[in-house]
């Protein structure tokens, strides 16, 4: 009977733990490819669209970046908006 209670209660717990932290995800709103020449310093490119609305287009165009122009590395990273993060966790209390 007792087993039967820890287990519930742990279940319970890790029930609750797991709704409360996928309730604060944010997804990224915004995709950015970074451009960094041959001795790792960060550069802009005239020709090269940076803004990107899925992640999936951002690589793409990152590795054909690559194919392109040999002598840069692209990175593709995300952002967060402050603002969209508090809305979403106001309720819990962050």
């Amino acid at each position: 009977m007792l087993d039967k209670f820890i287990t519930g209660f742990f279940v319970g717990s890790l029930a609750i733990i797991w709704y409360f932290s996928t309730r604060c995800y944010v997804s990224p709103s915004q995709h950015t490819v970074k451009i960094y020449d041959s001795s790792g310093i960060e550069t802009s490119l005239d020709e090269v669209r940076t803004q990107f609305k899925t992640k999936q287009v951002a690589f793409s165009f990152a590795k054909e970046y690559k194919n392109q122009f040999p002598q840069y590395d692209f990175v593709v990273g995300e952002e967060i908006p402050k603002t969209q993060l508090r809305l979403v966790c106001k309720g819990l209390g962050f």
